[in-house]
């Protein structure tokens, strides 16, 4: 999952000049970043996890979370994932990218 978000953000990225992304503050979480971050995350044994990203990109580090609490699945059932982001020229992408999660997500 997350290396599918990560080629896809890696194409947004070249499509768009580094001034016009760093104007609105676009650095991208790196997937060694992500996966790190990820990795600190405790994940609770209930039946139902929300997720909050606040300055969500293109969901890279939703990604590396939502694939840690599939592959350390401890009984749950329910993933509720919450993304605020600011910059509307990345919504696209990252609705493409939070769809593509939903459906290839085991939970």
């Amino acid at each position: 999952m997350l290396d599918f978000i990560v080629s896809q953000t890696e194409k947004y990225i070249l499509s768009k000049p580094k001034d016009v992304r760093k104007s609105f503050g676009q650095f991208f979480t790196p997937k060694t970043t992500a996966c790190f971050m990820a990795e600190m995350v405790s994940i609770p044994t209930k039946k139902k996890v929300t997720i909050l990203d606040p300055g969500a990109g293109s969901g890279i580090l939703s990604a590396a979370i939502v694939e840690k609490v599939n592959k350390d699945n401890k009984g749950i059932d329910e993933i509720i994932l919450t993304c605020y982001e600011m910059c509307e020229d990345i919504i696209p992408l990252l609705l493409d990218n939070l769809r593509f999660l939903k459906n290839a997500s085991e939970i």
